[in-house]
């Protein structure tokens, strides 16, 4: 029995789908593992081709968040100076709640600030000053505290995560808030 083209098309429409699903499973299971793998020359020839893939999506971590040394996680607090000299103190993320969608973005927010990058710290310094209108500020200063890692022993002595002793403190200089 011959079979016209346009049927022959028809069937192997199905097919053509799984292949291009197939590739696409194949091209992400890849860049889970190029993503957050330690470089070296392997992995910076591979990572050029899903550079553009994972940099929107945040899947290009890195491996911290394995065993032995995972990362400890950072949590910022800012502080404005308004203009009578007092300091008013806020927690950066968690005047937000998880589901809310700028959460995301203001946790990656804070990993950038964190390291000092020049460019997101002034801009992220005025957004916050302005966050607080009422408050006329004529500085802010981001504080950045560390969770230091805990060894078995010092967990069974009783020391948390979280206790003021483990925070390991860094204070960035002033910003001058601009009306």
């Amino acid at each position: 029995m011959l079979v016209s083209a346009a049927e022959r098309i028809r069937r192997s429409r199905p097919c053509l789908a799984r292949a291009l699903v197939s590739v696409f499973a194949l091209w992400h299971a890849g860049a889970l593992l190029i993503g957050p793998a330690p470089e070296s020359r392997a992995h910076d020839a591979v990572y050029v081709a899903y550079q553009r893939y994972l940099t929107p999506l945040h899947l290009n971590n890195g491996w911290a968040f394995f065993a032995p040394n995972p990362h400890s996680g950072v949590r910022m607090h800012y502080v404005l100076t308004d203009a009578a000299g007092g300091e008013h103190r806020f927690d950066f993320t968690q005047t937000l709640e998880r589901g809310d969608t700028a959460f995301q973005r203001f946790t990656m927010l804070q990993d950038y600030l964190w390291v000092g990058t020049e460019p997101y710290a002034t801009h992220a310094a005025r957004y916050l000053c302005n966050r607080h209108p009422e408050l006329a500020a004529r500085t802010i200063r981001l504080e950045f505290y560390r969770v230091g890692i805990l060894t078995p022993e010092q967990y069974l002595a009783g020391v948390r995560p979280l206790d003021p002793d483990n925070l390991i403190e860094e204070v960035h200089e002033p910003v001058g808030c601009t009306p």
